[in-house]
């Protein structure tokens, strides 16, 4: 089922491609007829840009997709979409997935806690946060 734009829905879902540490390919309510590939951005964190020309952020990126595919990849998860999308067209979502142990945990959260992305700050859409992310200042710009 697709919901109208602006239409927050929670999908069961199978990670098939990590892009970097904030964009995934998903394939929602994987083995029925229904199933569809879904690109997701994750909301309200920034993950540094694989292409950012700071080398120190190309690392923190490189290291985030790698942690995102080491959680993720290959395995089922629950996708809250927010019902909004990016400029390039990519859901905004929450990526929700179980350890070993069957326990739920937030991707999002997780890349904030690991050093590996900040929460985004509402406001002007030109300053962010990223507190916690080496070579980073308040504004978001190389320190």
């Amino acid at each position: 089922m697709i919901a109208p734009a602006g239409v927050e829905r929670l999908l069961r879902a199978r990670v098939v491609h990590v892009e970097d540490g904030g964009t995934l390919d998903v394939v929602t309510d994987p083995g029925l007829p229904e199933a569809a590939l879904l690109r997701c951005r994750l909301s309200g964190v920034l993950v540094p840009e694989p292409d950012d020309p700071d080398p120190a952020m190309r690392e923190v990126a490189g290291h985030a997709r790698d942690f995102v595919e080491v959680l993720v990849l290959g395995k089922e998860i629950a996708v809250r979409c927010t019902g909004e999308h990016d400029a390039d067209g990519r859901s905004l979502a929450v990526i929700h997935w179980r350890d070993a142990e069957g326990t739920w945990s937030n991707l999002n959260a997780d890349l904030v806690e690991n050093g590996l992305a900040a929460w985004s700050v509402e406001g002007d859409g030109l300053s962010v946060e990223l507190a916690g992310v080496p070579g980073r200042g308040a504004d978001g710009r190389s320190d």
